[in-house]
């Protein structure tokens, strides 16, 4: 009876999905998806994974078995989805620098959790530009390669698509995550990973940047609106940013706060980090060598491999 009760139930919550238990979400969530009183390892239609392999896999009361795609003792049994979304003004030349020069352990550690994890790069200032069309970056060589191509740009202070001159504080950070999420290949089944590096704050639509008279770049997004989209797309947003007021951008004015959005709400909703279930980071920390941006990414990209 208790079994009957439990498949009625999980018959509920799944929608008595007819697919049965096939896909690896489905074999790693806790949920017995196709009602027949076996949940993920237990059942046999989960044995295409690694994960599932032992002996006591098929047993029906074998109790827990690992309701995560990671066997004992390995890393990953998920790919990760990992994109960076860096600044690019003329302000992150030493930090876009500092990334080049960590290219190698970020790319290392994403594919420590699996081999086929990918690594690709989106850049913004008052616009933003998936780099290759957000194409897979080959290897921790050609992620160098390409921030050392933007960070050689970074100078003239101009956007990536428009050649806009940068004339404000605020960067485009709501449109670029946006674009990240539009038009980067996020596969099913992998766990998405979106790094956000910046140093300074956003703006929202209906705001024009370096050109409220014309000129200028139209904002695109809301703050709202680039939460919805990160947290519908699953990505776990790593923050890489500053807090408390901005540093000279050229502008007559500061930005008085830096941090909101990232590490602390944003009006009245919750940071970006916050909502997507990511973690926030200093960055003149990180610059000061006191964050392991490495271990940091690792230490999203793991639960989301679950």
């Amino acid at each position: 009876m208790r079994r009957i009760l439990a498949g009625l139930l999980a018959c509920c919550v799944a929608a008595c999905d007819s697919s049965g238990e096939t896909s690896l979400d489905q074999c790693s969530n806790g949920r017995d998806d196709d009602a027949d009183g076996l949940a993920d390892c237990a059942d046999l239609a989960c044995h295409v994974y690694a994960f599932c392999e032992g002996d006591d896999a098929g047993r029906p009361d074998a109790g827990p078995i690992d309701a995560a795609p990671r066997p004992d003792g390995a890393a990953c049994a998920r790919p990760i989805d990992l994109v960076i979304v860096a600044d690019v003004s003329s302000s992150m030349v030493g930090a876009l620098e500092q990334l080049e020069q960590e290219s190698e352990a970020i790319v290392a550690t994403v594919r420590a959790l699996d081999a086929s994890s990918t690594v690709s790069l989106v850049v913004f200032v008052d616009d933003a530009l998936a780099v290759d069309e957000c194409a897979p970056l080959a290897d921790a060589a050609s992620l160098s390669g390409a921030l050392a191509a933007r960070r050689a740009l970074a100078p003239e202070n101009r956007s990536p698509v428009s050649g806009t001159i940068n004339q404000d504080c605020a960067e485009n950070g709501l449109d670029a995550l946006s674009l990240a999420v539009a038009e980067c290949p996020w596969r099913a089944g992998a766990a998405h990973v979106i790094l956000h590096v910046t140093d300074d704050t956003f703006a929202e639509r209906p705001t024009v940047l370096s050109g409220p008279f014309g000129g200028g770049v139209l904002v695109q997004h809301t703050f709202d609106e680039t939460a919805d989209a990160l947290v519908a797309t699953g990505a776990r947003v790593v923050a890489l940013t500053r807090q408390g007021a901005g540093r000279d951008c050229g502008a007559t004015t500061v930005s008085p706060d830096v941090g909101r959005g990232f590490h602390a709400p944003y009006l009245a909703m919750p940071s970006i980090p916050e909502r997507t279930a990511g973690i926030v980071l200093d960055l003149d920390a990180w610059r000061d060598g006191t964050v392991d941006l490495a271990a940091s990414i690792a230490a999203v990209a793991e639960p989301a491999c679950q």
